[in-house]
């Protein structure tokens, strides 16, 4: 570190804007600050993302006015593959800058990206100074990770009228990062922050000190809300499955808990939209879901080898009632795979099913080239159920290079729950066009239960 700050050194420009703020009139600032892996990639000037970020905040606490008050969140640097890893280290006025500048430094990443989950915990700091200048900076070098949804949270937020600005420093980000995330700052009042390079990074924190000494209007009290909870959370963290689980149709030799992931091997399973029939090692949750609303979501990833994958997760009830939602990979006319999303209901032997494709992989005959690409495009899937009243909604977001965020399906209406438990199940359904028989493979990150 004492090499890095001996290297970057500051232009007489940037200093002048890092004292501004310790004329300016006291401000509530609490930061959310990324620790997930990639933070250890180099940023282009032969330095770690986290050494160029840890310079940049070491030089924007320096000659601070301590009438601010400062609080610090960070995310991933305890644990890594685990959504969970959040901490709130200091909420705001409980520590001064010299302390959330010395825990920053000690920073290592290995985790993670749960970025709405660590705004959402950190945004409730703010409840006791209503009426103040409340910045909260987030730091990050990606998007949501987690099953978050960082504009619906956004809105929260705006909707909380205490005043709370949300500050995005967008640190090596795509285009398509950049959209996917900036809504966190657009509809709250804050603004975003795009740093390409460290050189960058220093001049947007330089920036930042600037521009959260401006004191907004004094807004509507409001108690702020708390947002989601966690009912349900399973990282698969140990060497077995909890007692929570069930697994129907086991066979013991095809799953196992691994490397923080539920590991599975599956077989073909026909084209049944519920597959509980053939389906072996049907994972089901032993805790009824919770009444009200709720919403469910996991994150898989899973490896194009029979080109006919379906990976289904819902709510079941025997083999006769379900509304499942899935990823499902169809093979067309020899050169085509289709990656489409899909709600099935079935109740009383009727099916009712949509489904939107939302990924191609065209004009490929060779299907080891189709794989190949798929592996290279996707770097994984998550699949959300929410009940909202007796409306069921669906939806999937592909994680990697296509990524256009969360995408919704029809909605389905149920008069009684369409089923009882929390269900996955995996098979491969292979038609006339593609490799037939086989296995397929699949990695369960995570799932999660919230409520309101």
């Amino acid at each position: 570190m004492k090499t890095l700050i001996k290297k970057l050194t500051l232009g007489a420009a940037t200093v002048a804007l890092m004292t501004s703020l310790a004329q300016a009139a006291p401000a509530n600032i609490m930061f959310v600050m990324d620790a997930s892996g990639s933070m250890k990639r180099d940023a282009g000037n032969g330095f770690s993302r986290m050494d160029n970020a840890k310079f940049a905040i070491a030089n924007m606490l320096t000659d601070v006015d301590q009438a601010n008050r400062f609080g610090l969140t960070v995310y991933g640097h305890r644990k890594a593959r685990t959504c969970s890893d959040i901490q709130v280290v200091a909420s705001v006025g409980a520590v001064d800058a010299g302390f959330v500048n010395e825990f920053v430094q000690q920073l290592e990443p290995k985790g993670e990206t749960p970025i709405a989950e660590s705004v959402r915990l950190a945004a409730a700091s703010f409840e006791q100074y209503p009426d103040q200048n409340n910045q909260l900076v987030v730091v990050t070098d990606g998007i949501e990770e987690c099953g978050g949804d960082v504009c619906r949270l956004a809105d929260e937020i705006a909707g909380y009228n205490i005043g709370l600005k949300v500050n995005v420093v967008g640190f090596t980000l795509n285009d398509q990062q950049k959209n996917l995330i900036r809504c966190l700052s657009d509809k709250t009042g804050g603004k975003f922050y795009d740093a390409n390079n460290g050189e960058a990074l220093k001049t947007a924190f330089a920036q930042v000190k600037q521009d959260i000494a401006k004191a907004p209007a004094a807004p509507k009290k409001v108690a702020l809300k708390t947002g989601p909870k966690i009912w349900f959370e399973d990282n698969f963290d140990g060497d077995r499955l909890g007692e929570i689980w069930r697994v129907d149709n086991e066979n013991a030799d095809n799953y196992v808990v691994e490397d923080g992931k539920l590991l599975v091997v599956f077989p073909e399973t026909g084209k049944a939209t519920h597959g509980g029939a053939t389906a072996e090692n049907i994972f089901k949750l032993n805790r009824a879901m919770p009444k009200g609303d709720w919403t469910m979501t996991a994150r898989f990833k899973f490896t194009a080898q029979t080109h006919a994958e379906w990976l289904r997760f819902g709510l079941t009830d025997g083999i006769d009632k379900s509304l499942l939602g899935s990823y499902e990979m169809f093979t067309y006319n020899y050169a085509w795979t289709q990656v489409k999303l899909r709600v099935d209901k079935l109740a009383k032997g009727k099916v009712a099913s949509f489904f939107n494709q939302v990924q191609g992989f065209n004009d490929m005959r060779d299907y080891a080239e189709r794989t190949r690409v798929f592996g290279e495009t996707i770097e994984g899937l998550q699949l959300r159920l929410e009940k909202r009243g007796r409306n069921y909604i669906v939806s999937g977001k592909i994680e990697g290079k296509t990524s256009k965020g969360w995408i919704e399906i029809q909605k389905m209406s149920s008069i009684r729950a369409p089923g009882k438990e929390l269900t996955m199940m995996f098979g491969n359904a292979a038609n006339g066009y593609g490799p037939r028989g086989g296995e397929g493979f699949v990695e369960v990150d995570w799932v999660r239960v919230t409520t309101p």
